[in-house]
């Protein structure tokens, strides 16, 4: 293949199997003239990688950082996509659900979508007891 992608690769952060086996993947890619494009949820320094010299070979190309989000952005992002699909969201529901769901944005629209379908079939607005009765929280 000239081109490899991995996606996910900080799921293999701290297993030394999996580690060497992207690191011989990587010389072999790159002796060959080919490449490796990976995705990871954070900067490869800062993952805990047990092979040093994969964390250099992930330094060794281009980095983008992609989907940065504040909680002050996620929030705004989350209210504008309730309004999006005509859901009223008060600042108080966003809240809530910002305290409790985890931090990626992912799956703060897929709790979004879970909460559109069943406000949907239930006739419902979103409030905080319909929240957590849907969420169970």
């Amino acid at each position: 293949m000239h081109l490899v992608a991995l996606d996910d690769l900080d799921r293999v952060a701290g297993k030394a199997d999996w580690e060497e086996a992207v690191f011989h993947l990587y010389n072999r890619l790159h002796d060959g003239g080919h490449m490796l494009v990976v995705s990871l949820s954070e900067v490869p320094g800062s993952l805990p990688f047990v092979l040093p010299d994969l964390v250099s070979r992930l330094h060794h190309g281009l980095t983008v950082q992609l989907g940065i989000y504040r909680d002050d952005d996620r929030l705004r992002i989350l209210m504008a996509r309730a309004e999006q699909r005509g859901l009223t969201m008060t600042d108080d529901v966003a809240g809530f659900i910002m305290r409790r769901a985890p931090r990626r944005l992912g799956d703060l629209l897929s709790i979004l979508d879970t909460l559109d379908e069943n406000s949907l079939q239930a006739q419902r607005r979103l409030t905080i007891p319909f929240v957590k009765t849907v969420m169970q929280w």
